[in-house]
């Protein structure tokens, strides 16, 4: 997942412990009713109200639905001429009683003179909105504000040390005299220091929770107890907001064809995705009879770049969707997520990220618009402190340079990142997973 972000280039930097971000909502939204709308003859107006949180937090009551807009019906609720409907009608809002949240009643006046709504329309129903229409020289409705949405990503901190002995880096090792052989331990030692706080990064990428138990705390030079931080890491932000697709089984053709349907559902225009995946999931789906599954040959920036460092997608075109797939190796380590205890959750899991960038402000401290591609890892670097990958040595009698900080016969080191998982627009992404191992 890091590596991921590297290459595709969505890193960014970020200043301080955490990163606020304001995302932009849609302009344009349903409007769920809360009790049933009664049935009504040709003509009537119809009186309804709409659910609690249909209204906003402020304390100023204001709702989405203005006077002078149309409500729409659906069809299977409307008669005219004592025929069934085979299109929708609309009703047009006149005005409210006043009243506050859920106990507002509002009042609406059919276009037609001989729209009938015959069949009740059931509570919880999330209906559309569209524009009114006005008269000559009659004054206009009220306007409508754009929201945004308030996120706040936490950072994470990762450390990884390293200590050998005196004398152990100066004894010769037969490895060293081999062909492609290494040249002394703590060059393999540092290396897999690197590598091991990748592997935390990864993991904090992929699984983490967060923390939010504040008697978690280690403690600084001074004593004072500081408090553990932790980001959210990808698979808990589409736990908690994305779609979901369950497969059984194995992951079949006709699933392809619903995520053209679920990103319709949330708005979103962009039709290349990328699919990442477990072993098994991957497996399924070229064993699915997709014989025209093809070596990935064009499409967008993203893949254009992982593309030319030979990093082997494979596509597929249905539906109007072109998704590129990718395992992803580390789901299957029979050390760590392919370990039998998860019982192949994480070899069938598949996330589905839409290459969309997203419409941000920072906030009062920094409101100039940005956009940010919906997966970013942001890294701490400002005012002169880089945080991405910090290396530093601990120097004690064996180790490198004149100036030791004590005397013990040692050599040491340590490493340091400090980084964050900043994911927008979360419900536009898909969370796939196997209905089975639920």
């Amino acid at each position: 997942m890091l590596g991921l972000a590297y290459l595709a280039g969505t890193t960014v930097n970020i200043a301080g412990p955490r990163k606020t971000v304001w995302e932009e909502g849609s302009f344009t939204k349903l409007v769920t009713t809360v009790g049933a709308i009664a049935p009504v003859g040709a003509g009537v107006d119809i009186t309804f109200r709409l659910a609690a949180t249909e209204y906003s937090a402020d304390g100023l009551n204001s709702c989405y639905l203005n006077t002078n807009e149309i409500l729409v019906i659906p069809a299977e609720y409307m008669t005219e001429g004592g025929v069934n409907s085979t299109i929708p009608h609309g009703y047009q809002v006149t005005g409210n009683d006043g009243g506050v949240g859920a106990a507002r009643i509002y009042t609406a006046r059919p276009l037609l003179a001989t729209q009938v709504l015959a069949v009740a329309v059931p509570t919880g129903t999330a209906l559309m909105v569209r524009g009114g229409n006005y008269a000559l020289e009659s004054a206009s409705g009220a306007g409508k504000s754009s929201g945004w949405y308030h996120r706040v990503f936490y950072n994470s901190i990762k450390k990884w040390d390293w200590a050998i002995g005196g004398g152990t880096q100066s004894n010769q090792r037969y490895y060293e005299e081999l062909r492609g052989g290494g040249k002394g331990i703590l060059s393999k030692i540092t290396m897999e220091a690197d590598h091991q706080l990748d592997l935390q990064v990864d993991d904090e990428i992929l699984i983490s929770n967060g923390v939010t138990n504040t008697t978690l705390t280690m403690p600084n030079r001074n004593l004072v107890q500081i408090p553990v931080a932790g980001t959210v890491g990808v698979l808990r932000h589409m736990e908690q907001r994305a779609c979901r697709q369950y497969y059984t089984a194995a992951y079949q053709m006709s699933d392809f064809d619903d995520i053209k349907d679920i990103l319709q559902s949330q708005g979103v225009t962009e039709r290349n995705v990328a699919f990442l995946m477990g072993s098994l999931l991957y497996q399924q789906i070229e064993n699915s009879g997709l014989d025209f599954i093809k070596e990935f040959s064009g499409g967008t920036d993203l893949m254009k770049t992982l593309g030319e460092i030979n990093v082997v997608f494979r596509a597929i075109n249905k539906n109007g969707v072109y998704t590129v797939f990718k395992e992803l190796p580390q789901l299957s380590d029979p050390t760590r997520y392919g370990a039998p205890a998860f019982n192949d959750y994480f070899k069938d899991l598949g996330f589905i990220i839409p290459e969309v960038d997203v419409s941000l402000s920072g906030g009062p401290e920094n409101p100039t618009p940005m956009k940010l591609r919906n997966l970013t890892i942001g890294m701490k670097n400002y005012n002169g402190e880089n945080r991405t990958r910090i290396i530093k040595d601990l120097p004690s009698v064996a180790g490198p340079g004149n100036v030791a900080i004590d005397t013990f016969d040692d050599s040491r080191g340590t490493m340091l990142t400090e980084f964050s998982v900043i994911f927008n627009k979360v419900n536009q992404c898909i969370l796939v997973q196997n209905d089975n191992i639920l």
